[in-house]
């Protein structure tokens, strides 16, 4: 067995056919997974270097992606390295394969400078590798009752679904993701293929000069019939208006919406939903402790400092090494040790601090600036 590799560009139809094998099993057609995430499965050189290839026999038994995610917090920008397709060939499996692929991807995310690893996957088996459950989503229950039904001024609305994706309409949908507070840097040139999704449909809605789009999709990488919003922005009154119309059109009795904890999703949501609920978002491992919380410090003493409070607190891991620390106008440092996994949630995770650790002053000062709400939009999704 060789050891885990970057892969090279002659490799990119073996590796789409085997990722394809593993996540889309039984399925019809050629390159399956590609088409549904055109944004990150390229033919170039750039997105190869993504893959880790590992091959025994001269046949691929194992391989992940590493995709560059830059995640937008209340102003700061965390590089995170996305962790994909983790995939082992059925016949390989329970053989190490997937835990010598994420040891060899350590060591290349912190060369290529990224603060955290993010994934989605099972607690119990990423966990063994450092990473946890964290990140922040509100999910909306809409039903047919509460979002209610179309005015007749409504259906006079202009509403496409799948539009062309021109430039001008590229440029709108970029600049509505950059309102958010919370989510993801979305670079100009993937604007088209973020939103060119087999697996959703984009509806985009007019009236005069308002403008709203929804990214709506359905279960097992299916466009319909629709089951969940993955995104919506513009225009809040359109964006309602929109939604009435599609429910109507398709008879539908109710979807559920995946929202960021930025305040314009939920100024969105929570008039016209029946109920909601909080979630981890992702999981996610600190790759390079010190340079993370250089970039975490300003953010959070002023976050301790807007709570009316001041408080310095050095991070120590088990061993006594300081992951990190920070500083809000206290003399008097507080220690607090963290394993690996504790630091996480301490950073990023969903609950408050005083439900993880016990309450005590420092604690409270603490409280006022973290965990930070960490979100990936669906759409960004690897």
């Amino acid at each position: 067995m060789e050891q885990p590799r970057i892969a090279k560009l002659g490799e990119f139809a073996e590796l789409m056919d085997f990722i394809d094998l593993v996540f889309r099993p039984g399925q019809v057609g050629k390159r399956i997974v590609q088409r549904q995430y055109p944004h990150l499965y390229r033919e170039n050189k750039e997105h190869i270097s993504r893959h880790l290839v590992l091959r025994d026999g001269g046949k691929i038994i194992g391989q992940l992606a590493i995709h560059p995610v830059l995640i937008r917090i209340e102003g700061l920008l965390l590089c995170a390295g996305g962790i994909g397709t983790v995939a082992t060939h059925p016949e390989r499996r329970g053989q190490g394969i997937m835990s010598r692929l994420l040891e060899a991807a350590k060591p290349i995310m912190c060369e290529r400078g990224y603060d955290i690893s993010i994934l989605g996957g099972d607690r119990q088996r990423y966990g063994w590798f450092g990473w946890e459950n964290a990140g922040t989503k509100t999910v909306f229950r809409l039903t047919e009752r509460s979002v209610g039904r179309p005015s007749p001024a409504e259906r006079g609305i202009e509403l496409v679904r799948n539009p062309p994706l021109t430039p001008a309409l590229c440029r709108r949908l970029k600049k509505e993701n950059d309102r958010r507070k919370m989510g993801v840097v979305r670079l100009p040139r993937e604007i088209e293929s973020i939103f060119r999704r087999t697996s959703r449909d984009l509806w985009v809605a007019r009236d005069g000069r308002r403008f709203a789009y929804l990214v709506l999709g359905g279960a097992r990488h299916q466009a319909r019939p629709y089951e969940r919003i993955d995104e919506a922005g513009g225009d809040t009154d359109l964006v309602r208006s929109a939604l009435r119309l599609i429910m109507t059109r398709y008879k539908l009795k109710s979807l559920h919406a995946i929202a960021s904890p930025d305040p314009l999703d939920a100024q969105l949501y929570e008039p016209i939903s029946s109920e909601w609920s909080q979630g981890h978002d992702m999981m996610v491992k600190i790759l390079n402790a010190r340079s993370l919380f250089e970039k975490l410090e300003p953010l959070v003493c002023e976050k301790i400092r807007r709570g009316g409070t001041v408080g310095s607190f050095s991070f120590i891991d088990g061993k006594g090494e300081q992951w990190g620390e920070v500083n809000a106008g206290s003399k008097r440092s507080q220690k607090l040790v963290l394993s690996e996994r504790e630091l996480v949630r301490m950073l990023f995770g969903q609950g408050a601090l005083q439900q993880m650790w016990q309450a005590s002053k420092e604690m409270e000062s603490l409280a006022h600036a973290l965990p930070l709400k960490l979100f990936v939009p669906p759409l960004n999704h690897i």
